[in-house]
């Protein structure tokens, strides 16, 4: 019986934990904002653009370039 229980207990606190960074994880997406910043330039049917986006204090960022030409 006693093994048993140690089963559930463990089962127990490894579902806490999953459930509590669930928890962080939606929280930091509600109140940690994201920041992006977008520079472009077109000259002579030459479009160049740059987005940038952070996340976390600039922890996690995304850098994209695009260029488009005719």
């Amino acid at each position: 019986m006693s093994v048993f229980l140690l089963i559930l207990k463990i089962i127990g606190i490894v579902l806490l934990v999953i459930l509590g960074l669930i928890v962080v994880i939606a929280l930091l997406a509600l109140f940690c904002p994201f920041v992006y910043r977008v520079k472009g330039s077109y000259h002579e049917k030459n479009l160049q653009l740059q987005v940038r986006i952070w996340w976390l204090g600039r922890l996690l960022g995304l850098l994209s370039l695009i260029h488009i030409s005719e």
